[in-house]
């Protein structure tokens, strides 16, 4: 997921194709996706550019919760 903490819209896209977030508006965060990494940019700003290294954060263990 990526919030643009900009004040100026960005289009964040995987340059392999793979994923494209859309344009995200100041303080807007794009929806969840599966990236396994690789490098992104923005459509908007081309010099702005990235990488995702893939790593996924481990699911929690049942119970393991605050019980909320």
């Amino acid at each position: 997921m990526f919030t643009n903490t900009d004040r100026v819209p960005h289009r964040i896209v995987m340059d392999d194709g793979s994923v494209d977030f859309g344009t995200l508006q100041a303080g807007a965060s794009s929806d969840a996706r599966t990236v396994s990494g690789g490098n992104y940019h923005c459509t908007l700003h081309p010099s702005m550019v990235g990488n995702v290294n893939g790593t996924v954060a481990p699911t929690p263990a049942p119970g393991s919760g605050g019980g909320y």
